[in-house]
């Protein structure tokens, strides 16, 4: 006879090795730290080449400005003006990573406790199934 409850644990283990497995089994590789790390550094990357692009953008714009008074710009100002958007926009970008992949990782953790429990149960029920059976013979 079929075990309606085996049949929908194993149906849900199936669902998510095919769909979340391989993205959490990759996170779990790391340390939370390290993974939480290297995706700060790859937003770090990230944030200074979009301020990079963003400042040569608004020279492009504002290029005529630029040449006019070239000589009359303060550039202590604008050289302290231009630090601190890149260490504001930086701080922005970094903590919300942060906590994007750290909620990331804990999640998938999560999942990977869920999945593992699951197999357990299966394990356990397929064992209780061969003692009956063998037991019955």
């Amino acid at each position: 006879m079929v075990n309606k409850r085996k049949v929908r644990l194993m149906t849900r283990t199936a669902m998510y090795e095919k769909h979340e497995c391989i993205n959490d089994i990759t996170k779990a590789k790391y340390y939370k730290s390290d993974y939480v790390g290297l995706h700060m550094w790859t937003t770090a990357i990230a944030v200074t080449l979009a301020y990079v692009i963003i400042l040569m953008l608004v020279a492009a714009c504002n290029f005529e400005y630029i040449i006019d008074n070239l000589t009359d710009m303060n550039y202590t100002v604008l050289g302290v003006i231009l630090i601190m958007s890149y260490v504001a926009m930086m701080t922005v970008f970094l903590l919300v990573a942060y906590f994007v992949y750290s909620y990331e990782y804990v999640e998938s953790e999560n999942g990977i406790k869920i999945y593992r429990n699951r197999l357990h149960k299966i394990y356990l029920m397929n064992k209780a199934e061969k003692k009956r059976k063998g037991g019955t013979k």
